[in-house]
């Protein structure tokens, strides 16, 4: 039976009850390995706040509005829509749906820290290695 907590500094938490639990998956303290610091475009990953944190632990997903802006987001669809009915006109290393401007969607900043959090798996991340993969997309 999973037990409430609330996250302590280091690799431990506090179950309501007063009694602390190791947690070796998902905290990053002193003497774990190193998830990664920036993304694949150098920009600083931002962790989650606290607040969405607890967000995710109550809904089970999280939002986060306003990632990209219309200046970033206009490439994007032009490429989405491309691929979509028109790929033999994308170079060729551009034909997949996060290919081309479309590849700041698979690592962008706020979605690497909460990746980071939440599925991470630190033994496999090192400073220039995610702890976790990119498996699939679809585009409709």
């Amino acid at each position: 039976m999973s037990r409430p907590y609330r996250i302590l500094g280091g690799a431990t938490i506090e179950c309501i009850d007063g009694s602390v639990d190791a947690v070796p998956y998902r905290m990053h303290g002193e003497g774990r390995m190193q998830l990664p610091a920036v993304n694949g475009d150098g920009l600083p990953v931002v962790p989650m706040s606290d607040e969405q944190k607890y967000l995710f632990d109550l809904k089970g997903w999280i939002a986060l509005p306003g990632l990209l802006d219309d200046a970033q987001l206009e490439p994007i669809r032009e490429h989405q829509m491309r691929f979509l009915y028109h790929p033999e006109e994308l170079p060729e290393a551009e034909r997949d749906n996060h290919g081309g401007p479309s590849q700041v969607l698979l690592d962008a900043p706020a979605v690497v820290g909460v990746l980071n959090e939440i599925i991470s798996h630190p033994p496999l991340a090192a400073e220039d290695c995610y702890g976790f993969r990119f498996d699939h997309t679809y585009t409709s």
